[in-house]
């Protein structure tokens, strides 16, 4: 719609204008879902990221959104989006737990666990978070134990190696020592 007839008709019917936003936000919903439900994940986006624009302050929008783009695979879109439903609303348990799995799936150990246990304080029966936070922690403990692991060998592997130069050079003395070599 152009400005001007947009300007006339908030002139004219001031309200009529004021509910089409809402009216078009309920369509892109509605729009969304139907997508959603038949998988149709880039048409569930597009009508989601209209949705945004409508209802910015829309945590369960944004939350769509970010499961959306992990279904196509924008890694990074995704966690914008669940970064942007906990900025709507910081008790979105979903969204904690959609960054605890990227954050997990990206290797980032610590990370995935502190947003597991964010999602856990505030609702003590999230099997889903609970589960997750224990495998993470489980993956750290292994993580841990195949450094100290990987650095005792390396630590063995420097310690013979100082050994076996140690005693070669050790050898070489003592053989020249003991070894006379004629003068002419």
């Amino acid at each position: 719609m152009n400005a001007f007839l947009r300007a006339s008709l908030v002139v004219l019917f001031g309200s009529v204008v004021a509910v089409q936003p809402e009216q078009e936000a309920e369509r892109l919903q509605s729009d969304a879902v139907a997508a959603l439900s038949a998988e149709r994940y880039e048409e569930a986006r597009d009508h989601l990221r209209a949705l945004t624009r409508l209802r910015p302050g829309d945590s369960t929008v944004w939350s769509n959104l970010g499961y959306c783009y992990r279904k196509l695979n924008d890694r990074s879109r995704a966690r914008g989006a669940f970064e942007n439903a906990l900025s709507a609303d910081e008790s979105n348990t979903y969204a904690l737990i959609q960054l605890g799995n990227l954050s997990w799936e990206d290797g980032q150990m610590e990370q995935a666990a502190s947003w597991y246990e964010r999602a856990l304080r505030l609702d003590r029966g999230l099997e889903a978070a609970r589960s997750n936070l224990e495998a993470v922690r489980a993956e750290i403990l292994v993580l841990e134990r195949v450094a100290v692991h990987r650095s005792r060998a390396a630590a063995a592997f420097w310690l013979t190696l100082a050994m076996a130069t140690l005693v070669a050079a050790i050898s070489i003395w003592w053989s020249r020592r003991w070894v006379r070599v004629p003068s002419r």
